[in-house]
């Protein structure tokens, strides 16, 4: 039966991978996504359901290809940087490459359903440097759409083994939380960048923060609770889970402790 123990012996042969690679850049977001995105969750379900690690390895370096896209993708549309842009298309490129026909068609067709969530960060994001309302509407539905780069590393893991809906699910919960305490600590930097993250539209939204002004990090992490902006997004996020069905399957109680 699988375990904690499991889980912790591929998470630490994942870091171990990784930090042989010369390449400083894809090292450094591929810890990112280790520790941000758990890989190697994905990779330990490939282990209980095939007893191989190399299918496991296999799956998790897939999956970090699709992070290294996305994360990099997410630098070019924070900061503009074409180099950003071209690392994500070359990571892109090495993983279609190693996906049959019918494999890369359904990934790039829920790509293309997902990736609408930068297309709304921007939008976001030019209304709040233009001074004009947001609504709980946006802010629910970004909120939403955030974690769902989720469903792409379980589609990927879905063409070796079989995982049910509900893991799923209970991944996406996860990062949905996981996300939160991210974007908590990254206040000042989303603030800086003009990111529309959910908790700077909510301190936007009450009129707590001025665009044109500057704020320390202690400066945003003391208005944000005590305007009960975490609060209310933290209460949206659990109502988002609430109507999940993510009940493990017998087997699965691990995951809960990771």
């Amino acid at each position: 039966m699988m375990n904690t123990k499991t889980y912790k012996k591929i998470l630490d042969d994942s870091i171990k991978r990784n930090n042989k690679i010369k390449n400083k850049s894809i090292k450094k977001i591929n810890d990112k996504a280790i520790a941000t995105i758990n890989t190697p969750l994905y990779a330990t379900i490939a282990f209980q359901e095939t007893k191989s690690l190399d299918v496991a390895n296999k799956i998790h370096d897939l999956i970090l290809l699709e992070t290294q896209h996305i994360l990099f993708l997410d630098n070019y549309y924070e900061t503009g940087s074409l180099k950003e842009k071209k690392k994500a298309e070359k990571s892109n490129k090495l993983l279609l490459s190693k996906l049959d026909k019918n494999q890369k068609k359904k990934l790039k067709s829920l790509e293309n359903k997902l990736f609408t969530y930068w297309k709304l960060e921007k939008k976001l994001s030019k209304k709040i440097k233009s001074s004009k309302k947001i609504t709980e509407m946006e802010i629910k539905t970004i909120t939403r759409k955030k974690s769902k780069d989720i469903f792409l590393y379980s589609l990927l893991l879905s063409f070796f083994v079989k995982v049910p809906k509900s893991i799923t699910n209970f991944i996406y919960a996860q990062q949905l939380e996981r996300d939160l305490e991210d974007d908590f600590e990254d206040l000042r930097e989303d603030f800086q960048n003009k990111i529309a993250s959910p908790l700077i539209l909510r301190l936007y939204k009450k009129n707590l923060i001025n665009m044109k002004n500057n704020y320390s990090q202690k400066e945003l992490e003391r208005l944000t609770p005590r305007s009960n902006s975490y609060k209310k997004q933290k209460i949206l996020v659990r109502e988002i889970i609430k109507k999940l069905d993510n009940n493990l399957p017998k087997g699965y109680s691990w995951i809960k402790k990771i």
